[in-house]
């Protein structure tokens, strides 16, 4: 310890300017950042070794700190990999020769970068949180790359962590979190095994999609894929991917999904004037029809039909097995293409959503019913409908909409077209924002929201424990509703019971209960 009352070796550099250092793992070599170079001195002499800029790195410039903020680097635990910061990316270097093995682009200004302690993942913080793979995998080529075989680093999480300025890692790798200087902290579990939200697994999709929707019971999800375009089938329980098998060599093309409410049959919708049914455990095609009209949105209905809305602005009901027409089409409802709808089970109706105009039609006659203000859905006993504003956001309203349960919340404006009701008519699911937003549909009351990097759909398994949240990029997650799951959970991250104090503050109207059992209080 007594060492510790004087440095070890001192570097005064000229002309430098650097708020960053890394030292290596046998103390010999100081690496700098923050004034335009990564400075390399050698630490017994204090003599500059070399000096990179970040095109020389193969990144963009290397930027000069403010008060604020600096460009970081860092040298990973076990001594070999050298991570430099830019603006919005990272060189990943060879620390002896300088020379990058990879680079990693952000999405924002990076704050904070942290490696796991074996050195394989490194975290990122940029407004989110990332996780990479340093690992990696080889890439696949349709033409020989200049670039080589070897593997690459691969992103495996993204998340929105709003404030986060900060990001690490657990020492296993397994868990990441994201803080904010306002003393804000969260966690994600990487290996979907822990908490109330789990990753599920499966493989990556093999073709970007264009639209994503989750079986009534919450076991499949389906999605339209661009390339020829069709429609693949994931099994949330295994992961397994069934795709869509094209004897023809011709695909549905378009950017509309739904699922018969049976689950045995899924619907792709083409924008033009073709629809296909397709089994989701083989792929294969079972049925598939042309109708005068393009067609733009389809549901199938409690009681066997299927309503579609076309191009033009008309709903036609089919009957949903033999996919002929049950009513006769009716007549533009609505200005320009039908974009969405939503059924109301218990008036045998269905809002039709365009551009500018959204109208309730019951699908029995043709009739259209009411004007809509606001995107609508409707509880499937009828009790409340969910109404989400321009803004996103979400409330409730009962006796046909005609009382509010509680008006918009802009608070929480997570709504949007992809929402779902359980099939209790007790919570009510959108995602909007980064963010899928829950609700107590009979009470109005916003219960959370989990944070989601893209575009996603919602749907609840058969018993309502849970909700399944697909993304548009393959990746599924289940947040478990059950109250206990969320007590576990809490109990899991405080690692104790609450203090008098904090019941106080939290619950004042509670008495105090010992709620983390096998937990210290």
């Amino acid at each position: 310890m007594a060492h510790l009352q004087s440095p070890a070796a001192v570097v005064r550099p000229d002309n430098a300017h650097m708020t960053a250092v890394a030292l290596s793992s046998d103390g010999r070599t100081l690496y700098t950042n923050g004034d335009y170079y990564l400075r390399v001195f050698d630490v017994g002499t204090g003599k500059l070794r070399t000096r990179r800029t970040g095109p020389q790195l193969g990144l963009e410039p290397l930027p000069y700190h403010d008060q604020a903020w600096t460009p970081q680097v860092v040298l990973s635990p076990d001594g070999k990999t050298l991570a430099v910061c830019a603006e919005t990316e990272i060189a990943l270097l060879d620390p002896v020769t300088l020379k990058t093995r990879a680079r990693l682009e952000a999405t924002a200004r990076i704050t904070s970068i942290a490696f796991s302690a074996d050195s394989k993942r490194l975290a990122i913080a940029d407004g989110g949180v990332a996780v990479w793979d340093l690992v990696g995998k080889r890439p696949i080529h349709v033409f020989p790359s200049p670039d080589s075989d070897a593997p690459r680093p691969t992103q495996v999480f993204r998340a929105q962590a709003w404030g986060g300025q900060m990001a690490a890692l657990s020492p296993d790798g397994n868990t990441v979190y994201a803080a904010s200087q306002e003393g804000g902290l969260l966690a994600w579990d990487l290996t979907g095994t822990r908490g109330f939200v789990a990753a599920r697994p499966g493989p990556a999709l093999t073709n970007d999609a264009l639209a994503v929707r989750v079986s009534a019971d919450g076991r499949k999800v389906a999605y339209l894929a661009n390339i020829l375009v069709r429609v693949d089938v994931r099994d949330v329980g295994t992961g397994r991917i069934v795709e869509g098998q094209y004897p023809d060599g011709v695909g549905v093309q378009g950017g509309y999904l739904t699922w018969r409410p049976d689950g045995r049959a899924v619907l792709g919708v083409s924008g033009y004037s073709t629809i296909e049914v397709r089994d989701p455990r083989t792929g294969a095609l079972v049925q598939r029809r042309d109708f005068n009209d393009g067609v733009t949105a389809a549901e199938y209905t409690p009681d066997g039909r299927l309503v579609i809305g076309t191009d033009r602005g008309h709903v036609q009901v089919t009957d949903a097995s033999s996919l002929l027409m049950r009513v006769d089409p009716v007549a533009s409802v609505i200005d320009g293409p039908v974009q969405s709808l939503a059924l109301d089970p218990a008036e045998h109706a269905v809002a039709v959503e365009g551009t500018t105009q959204r109208v309730l039609v019951d699908y029995l006659t043709g009739r259209r019913l009411r004007s809509l203000p606001h995107l609508t859905f409707f509880a499937p006993d009828g009790s409340t409908s969910a109404v989400v504003d321009d803004t996103g956001a979400v409330g409730f309203q009962t006796d046909q909409g005609t009382r509010w349960i509680a008006p918009p919340d802009p608070s929480h404006a997570y709504g949007d077209r992809l929402s779902a009701y359980s099939h209790d008519s007790t919570w009510f699911a959108s995602s909007h924002n980064h963010q899928v937003g829950l609700w107590n549909a009979r009470t109005g009351t916003f219960v959370g929201s989990l944070p989601v990097s893209g575009q996603v759909a919602v749907g609840f398994t058969s018993d309502d424990s849970t909700l399944v949240v697909a993304g548009i990029d393959g990746s599924v997650e289940t947040w478990n509703l059950r109250p206990e799951a969320w007590i576990r959970a809490a109990c899991e991250i405080a690692g104790r019971d609450l203090t008098a104090q904090e019941w106080s503050t939290v619950l004042p109207q509670r008495s105090q209960e010992h709620v983390c059992r096998g937990a210290g209080s």
